[in-house]
């Protein structure tokens, strides 16, 4: 009899030590996954929110630029389609209060490009600088883009935009309170815009972000986007898809 009580000690003895080391282990790994989280500068989900705020024209984002050239293409037509000599430029203010608020100060310049003495194209370049404050992600900084529109005449549809979109400044995520440096490029392909409504209806484009936080530490993340019509947008990075508005 005694020795079955040894044995059964020893086995509930194992038994407690194998549970123990478990715990151990599976605290260790949820530790250890909280601090990567915590040092990572940015994570997916917080890089897809920022391409979200800096494009979407409701946070004075950069479709508001868009919209903004389709609609001086399309309404301007009359102007240089005899003019190849064409250009403008204009300063503008854009603000809003509220949960998500921004502030910010534009200028933009275009040129219409001839073939011949017939319009080709409606080149558009614009500078901002300014912020914005929302309930997940800050940025304040400044940007520019260069678009070059095609399909400019009023029996087309759609204008294509190609060209490219540039923010760099600083940025926070705030759920983290995580301060970072972050730098933008897109690169638009073939997007189309409806003249009817001067929203994006197809095309796609690429990014990327870099960022670096004040300790040294620094990432590079890339990906693409795919703009879905209505107001949407899908941004892919690593596989992962995260559905934006824009």
């Amino acid at each position: 009899m005694k020795t079955g009580i040894k044995v059964i000690g020893l086995m509930v003895l194992v038994i407690g030590l194998f549970s123990t080391t478990s715990c151990k282990k599976a605290a260790d790994t949820l530790q250890q996954n909280t601090t990567q989280q915590e040092s990572t500068i940015l994570t997916e989900e917080e890089t897809a929110e920022t391409i979200e705020t800096l494009l979407k024209a409701e946070d004075g984002g950069m479709t508001q630029e868009v919209s903004d050239v389709t609609q001086l293409s399309k309404e301007e037509y009359s102007n240089y389609q005899s003019n190849c000599n064409y250009k403008g430029d204009s300063t503008l203010k854009i603000s809003k209060g509220g949960l998500r608020a921004y502030d910010y100060d534009l200028s933009y310049d275009w040129e219409v490009v001839c073939n011949g003495v017939l319009p080709q194209s409606f080149n558009f370049n614009s500078s901002r600088k300014g912020s914005y404050t929302g309930p997940r992600m800050e940025h304040k900084g400044s940007g520019s883009s260069n678009l070059v529109a095609t399909d400019i005449l009023p029996s087309q549809p759609q204008l294509i935009l190609n060209g490219s979109h540039a923010f760099s400044g600083a940025s926070i995520a705030v759920k983290r309170s995580k301060s970072v440096t972050t730098a933008l490029t897109l690169n638009f392909n073939n997007v189309h815009v409806d003249k009817s409504n001067y929203t994006i209806a197809s095309g796609d484009a690429t990014f990327t972000l870099n960022a670096s936080e004040s300790g040294g530490l620094s990432t590079t993340i890339t990906g693409s986007i795919n703009f879905l019509g209505n107001g949407a947008a899908t941004v892919t990075i690593n596989n992962y898809s995260y559905t934006i508005s824009i």
